[in-house]
């Protein structure tokens, strides 16, 4: 074998040896110390192979037979993975190595077989940034690029669901590099166990639910039942199952179970419900500061917990309240008028405790007093039957009364102190005057009248 080929099966031999100093697995601290190490002594091997050269170009002092040769049909050492390299080739009847690719290191699988319903495998190793690496198989393919920081981890899920107890072969490709590696799926889901578990068994929010999952054959109907709710599902494909139920109106710190059943399986699980609700806070906000009604109120909306006693007093009035709910209004009427324009204190306890003090203003002024009046509107008429209308003024409520020799009326003073009439004088003569009499109320008014022919 020529001394190239030595060199490059010594280089070859040389990484191997780094891989085994400085496998991937190490903690990265580690790696580095070790290939530090071990680079003082690649250093003196290229020193060896200078030397080498030099020594080949003098007359050898060694038989043929003296030469240690190397046998390239020595299998790769236990543990380590078939190497594919595509650079070697044969030729007339001599392995011809072909230069090598320094940056490829050896590469790691971590699964090689899986009897989970979902298998997957995963390789991982180093490799010079940038590097493309795909796996492929009959069963699924996945690829990445290493990325700078020169090491990879690439998952190859399986779909679909390989043959159980079938072995495959996985090409695995690292830049120009290939590797070969197997894979068996144990996963029967003709042969599934059916399992059931519980994910929490308590809960402290105010909706409550619980997770089941478990295994199943493929197809199978799943169902929780409890006293405060029910679901179903169905097991997959791959024999899995995940199931959510919420649970209502449960009561607080009272244990119930919950039944699972997986065809003729019974499973029952324990299930409390530990929710606390938080305190209410209490908030006291002022809805109105003034009022111009006659019957003036001041309200509050009040929030805090049930049975929260709220009190609300003034120099006007009072009033108390316990709440039934969590969101009220509380409104005091104003028992006595309070003075027009004047800001008065109105104080608001909380369960005994004063909250708070709030300011407010009747702006409503008591009228004066309606003045009695009594007017006429025409004092003469040409119409057949002649009359006239009477109106005025008077306190609501006020009596008023009309009359004279040829007729009369009556009527009352409305709510905003007013009063109308009209009066009729059928018979009266012509052209004379005659008086008519207003009463409103006490006060009497006195009316000419005549009828025009």
């Amino acid at each position: 074998m020529s001394l190239e080929s030595r060199a490059a099966r010594a280089s070859r031999s040389l990484r191997r040896t780094v891989s085994d100093l400085a496998p991937v697995g190490m903690p990265a601290v580690v790696r580095r110390q070790r290939l530090s190490t071990f680079a003082s002594l690649a250093a003196a091997a290229a020193m060896v192979l200078v030397f080498a050269g030099i020594a080949s170009a003098m007359p050898s002092f060694f038989e043929p037979e003296q030469v240690a040769a190397t046998d390239p049909s020595l299998p790769e050492p236990d543990g380590s993975p078939t190497v594919i390299e595509p650079d070697d080739q044969e030729s007339n009847g001599e392995l011809v190595e072909m230069e090598q690719n320094f940056d490829v290191v050896p590469v790691r699988q971590m699964v090689s077989e899986s009897d989970l319903p979902s298998p997957w495998t995963k390789f991982y190793g180093d490799a010079l940034p940038g590097t493309t690496v795909i796996a492929v198989s009959d069963w699924g393919s996945a690829d990445l690029v290493v990325d700078e920081r020169g090491e990879f981890s690439l998952k190859l899920e399986f779909e679909p669901l390989p043959p159980a107890g079938l072995e495959f072969p996985i090409l695995l490709t690292v830049g120009s590099a290939a590797y070969e590696f197997h894979f068996t799926s144990l996963w029967d889901p003709g042969n599934v166990d059916i399992t059931a578990h519980q994910l929490y068994g308590i809960s402290d929010d105010i909706e409550a639910y619980e997770k089941f999952f478990g295994t199943a054959p493929p197809g199978l109907v799943i169902s929780a039942e409890s006293p405060y709710g029910s679901a179903t599902t169905t097991s997959g494909d791959s024999g899995k199952w995940n199931l959510k139920l919420w649970f209502d109106d449960l009561p607080i710190g009272e244990p119930f179970d919950v039944i699972v059943r997986i065809a003729d399986e019974v499973f029952t699980f324990g299930f409390v419900s530990v929710y606390e609700p938080p305190p209410l806070p209490i908030s006291v906000s002022q809805a109105n500061s003034t009022s111009d009604s006659s019957s003036p109120w001041v309200k509050f909306i009040v929030d805090g917990p049930v049975g929260t006693v709220v009190d609300i007093s003034s120099s006007y009035g009072s009033v108390s309240r316990t709440m039934t709910g969590t969101n009220e209004y509380v409104k005091l009427w104003f028992s006595s008028l309070p003075p027009a324009g004047v800001e008065f204190p109105v104080t608001v306890k909380i369960d005994g405790e004063v909250w708070g003090t709030y300011a407010f203003t009747s702006w409503y002024e008591e009228p004066a007093p309606i003045a009695k009046t009594a007017n006429s509107t025409y004092g003469s008429c040409s119409e057949d039957p002649p009359y006239d209308v009477y109106y005025g003024t008077a306190p609501a409520g006020t009596n008023v009364d009309i009359a004279s020799a040829y007729g009369s009326g009556a009527t009352t003073a409305d709510g905003s102190g007013n009063w109308s009439k009209q009066v009729f004088f059928a018979g009266a003569p012509l052209n004379e005057v005659f008086t008519v009499t207003v009463t409103v109320g006490a006060e009497v008014f006195t009316f000419d009248m005549v009828v025009i022919g």
